[in-house]
């Protein structure tokens, strides 16, 4: 399938936006504009034809509907997408939302266009070839819906709140997965080597993710409420294998769940 071509506007050598690179660099192919006049200048000059633009955005008002809108109409037929910073978190419900831009929080970044050039190549249709005025609910609705292969194997989920560990189970338990509920306490050792453990936690118990993480060598998967950079970092350093931001869509989990099941498949092969 062909690679798509990719501009991407703005600083993306952070902590936040250099996975950005790192995702796309394996599906597409990628030309760089320090600034928006200068990705301007490239495409009325002729030196670029993108199929979509990708936009550092730190913080809120880092552009303007002014600004995306000349971007629009030097690049009209390119999907416009923004990853949003720490500082953007909960801007949806406070800040300006431009229509026709495709918003993705940075700490889902990776599992989330990963899911979507995934669906690209199982001829699905990825999210960005939906029409300019669909709404984010409404593109999430559509990512629920989208098929996705039976998975297997066993998900230790770790939360604290019944409910949620109920609804975690049941969504897994849809995808394919047998699910066990870790409320606190538990022998990991009895329930054996699952395919991954859930945690759902927030950044100020990770010292329980830690202790978790001593008891099993299962991989972690940790849930953090808009988690910043240095507390992706800090649940990493506890063990954390992958780290989600909540509230999320479901797929950005599976894909997580699916790489760490066929990994672990694979050292079985070995072994």
């Amino acid at each position: 399938m062909d690679r798509l071509r990719t501009l991407l506007i703005g600083d993306f050598a952070g902590a936040e936006f250099a996975p950005v690179v790192e995702t796309l660099t394996e599906s597409c192919r990628i030309q760089f504009a320090t600034n928006l006049a200068d990705a301007i200048m490239q495409l009325a000059a002729g030196d670029l034809s993108v199929d979509a633009i990708v936009l550092a955005w730190p913080y809120p008002g880092a552009f303007s509907a002014w600004e995306i809108h000349r971007l629009r109409r030097a690049a009209p037929l390119a999907r416009q997408l923004a990853v949003l910073g720490s500082w953007c978190e909960g801007e949806g419900r406070s800040g300006e939302i431009i229509p026709g831009l495709i918003r993705t929080v940075w700490h889902q970044w990776t599992a989330s266009w990963a899911a979507e050039f995934q669906a690209r190549n199982m001829k699905q249709l990825p999210s960005w070839c939906l029409p300019e005025t669909t709404g984010d609910e409404e593109r999430l609705l559509a990512r629920s819906t989208r098929h996705r292969p039976p998975s297997s194997g066993l998900i230790a989920i770790a939360s604290r709140q019944f409910e949620t560990a109920e609804l975690y189970s049941a969504v897994c338990g849809k995808q394919g997965y047998s699910t066990v509920w870790l409320s606190g306490g538990e022998d990991l050792v009895r329930i054996g080597r699952p395919t991954a453990i859930v945690w759902d936690g927030d950044a100020n118990r990770l010292s329980e993710l830690s202790e978790m993480h001593h008891q099993s060598s299962a991989p972690m998967v940790a849930l953090i409420d808009f988690p910043r950079a240095d507390d992706v970092r800090r649940a990493t350093e506890a063990g954390a294998v992958a780290v989600l931001g909540r509230p999320m869509p479901w797929d950005c989990l599976f894909w997580h769940l699916d790489r760490l099941d066929r990994t672990q498949t694979a050292r079985q092969r070995v072994a």
